[in-house]
Formats: C-alpha cells, sequence, structure tokens
C-alpha cells in the first residue's frame, strides 16, 4: 500500500496549527473558532494543489 506522506503531514500541521491558534484565541478571551478561522488563512497558500499532483 501506497502511503502519501505529504498529504497526512500537511493534514497533521493543519490541525495542530489550528489547536494553536485556538488556544491563543480562547487566552485573548475571542471565540476559539475566530483562532481556527486564522490558522486557515495561514495555511490556506501552502497546502497542496490537487491540479498540480495529475
Amino acid at each position: 500500500m501506497i502511503h502519501n506522506i505529504s498529504l497526512i503531514t500537511t493534514i497533521a500541521v493543519s490541525l495542530g496549527v489550528a489547536f494553536l491558534m485556538g488556544l491563543i484565541a480562547v487566552r485573548l478571551k475571542l471565540p476559539a473558532l475566530l483562532g481556527y478561522l486564522i490558522a486557515g488563512m495561514l495555511i490556506g497558500p501552502y497546502t497542496p494543489n490537487k491540479a498540480q499532483n495529475r
């Protein structure tokens, strides 16, 4: 079975960054969802594009 390590790494890092940004947002007395959204904006440009992999 072939595993795509870059995809697994991207998912793991994305979840980790979202968790950290959520914690930071809560410490600033903001909703955790705001931290998740900011993490998505930070990570978004660095995620692999499906069209490039074909």
